[in-house]
């Protein structure tokens, strides 16, 4: 049986996983510039934690702070992840 909130939930991980992925590239090819590395390290590590976790977090700054200051494509799926969780959010569990 279909599970619109699971689903949601699903496509939300699935993004956050990408973005993780990408943000460790990007922090990599980053590593030259010690400077940069003081907020790419940390993001990297927030969007770890929020793809780790039971259940779907708001995203939206980090999304855009991963924008700015970390690399383009994994602020893009970050902001993806939050609309997979506003739909989690407002999604009743069908049965």
């Amino acid at each position: 049986m279909y599970n619109a909130k699971q689903n949601a939930a699903n496509n939300y991980r699935t993004m956050m996983t990408i973005a993780y992925a990408f943000a460790v590239v990007a922090t990599v090819i980053g590593a030259f510039a010690i400077i940069p590395m003081c907020w790419m390290i940390p993001m990297t590590i927030a969007i770890n934690n929020k793809r780790k976790a039971a259940m779907p977090q708001k995203c939206l700054g980090l999304g855009i702070c991963s924008l700015i200051f970390l690399a383009l494509i994994p602020g893009i799926f970050v902001i993806i992840a939050y609309t997979f969780y506003s739909k989690w959010e407002n999604t009743s569990t069908v049965l």
